[in-house]
């Protein structure tokens, strides 16, 4: 079942302010990022992000900073950096973790959100190295890279929360916070971390049916898709940690405005960037590794899906000639 906005305050942060929770959320500054950001600074969270340096991170610092609540606890900071130089990627890591140590943070949620595809239709043979080297930065080392270094910064807030749980409870007269603290504390093998995985793109692109005219994206995601699933194995049995990869399908949103032809932006399946935000944080908590955020969205891929793989195939490639703008 989706988490409502008080069961993602209750799992991964606090309504009581006994810690402060702390996300990180990449390619935050537009978009789908953006949404995400926006509502969980609403929630209470504080939030690292990062975007492209230049107007676009000042105009969402100052949009942001506007949904920061009033009592002043939550946090926010954007580090701009062109994640497509790879030189770029320990100088933003470094400088996330010196935030996190700054603040001893709390951090309970990663959003890899960040990523890049061409500007339009681009056969394989038609890549240069050097947007191909692009992308796989973006799309497959940075959220690696990121993911690696935040694990263990995962595992020390769970057991700070832990602890300060249980020496609440040993304080006296604890009941007027006890009842305002995780529910999660109350039930044994509660999840209170998660790291995310949003595919920022059509279905068709994502890694989960093939990707003409955008192989090296669709085989980045289908890379951090199996990461996705390789790692949930691995720390939500033994450190209370989740992963989860989201997948949407058309939104109205980033590089599909310049993919698609206005007409292919009218149909039902095509969701806003706050739609697929909200429908992200709904996913947390599922158990499922593999989400979409709408319901037409799921539908969409679970229809193509249960075709046989020549049919979706056409289908994909008909779809591509017919309504995106001509391919290179």
């Amino acid at each position: 079942m989706p988490l409502s906005h008080r069961e993602i305050v209750d799992r991964y942060g606090t309504r009581c302010r006994v810690i402060q929770p702390w996300a990180i959320v990449t390619g935050a500054t537009t978009g789908i990022g953006f949404c995400i950001a926006e509502e969980l600074l609403s929630l209470g969270f504080s939030i690292i992000g990062t975007g492209l340096p230049g107007p676009c991170i000042e105009e969402a610092n100052q949009m942001l900073t506007s949904q920061i609540p009033k009592d002043g606890s939550s946090k926010l900071y954007l580090i701009g950096g062109n994640l497509a130089e790879s030189s770029e990627h320990t100088r933003v890591i470094d400088k996330i973790m010196s935030i996190l140590d700054l603040h001893d943070a709390t951090l309970t949620l990663l959003i890899n959100n960040v990523g890049m595809s061409t500007s339009r239709p681009m056969s394989f043979a038609t890549h240069s190295p050097q947007t191909i080297d692009d992308l796989l930065a973006v799309n497959v080392r940075f959220p690696t890279m990121l993911t690696h270094h935040c694990i263990s910064r995962l595992v020390k807030s769970i057991h700070n929360r832990s602890g300060l749980y249980e020496q609440k409870c040993k304080e006296p007269n604890p009941s007027s916070q006890k009842t305002e603290l995780w529910p999660e504390f109350q039930m044994e093998g509660g999840l209170l971390g998660c790291i995310v995985n949003t595919m920022w793109a059509s279905i068709l692109q994502a890694g989960v049916l093939p990707a003409p005219q955008c192989s090296v994206y669709g085989a980045s995601k289908s890379y951090i898709i199996s990461l996705a699933r390789s790692l949930r194995a691995e720390l939500q049995p033994n450190m209370d940690i989740d992963v989860i990869s989201v997948t949407p399908g058309m939104v109205n949103a980033g590089n599909t405005l310049h993919w698609f032809r206005p007409e292919r932006l009218l149909w039902t399946d095509v969701a806003s960037a706050k739609q697929v935000a909200s429908g992200c944080l709904s996913a947390l908590g599922s158990w499922s590794t593999h989400e979409s955020p709408t319901w037409m969205h799921w539908f969409t891929l679970k229809l193509i899906q249960i075709l046989p793989e020549r049919l979706a195939s056409d289908l994909v490639v008909t779809s591509t000639s017919q309504h995106t703008y001509g391919s290179t």
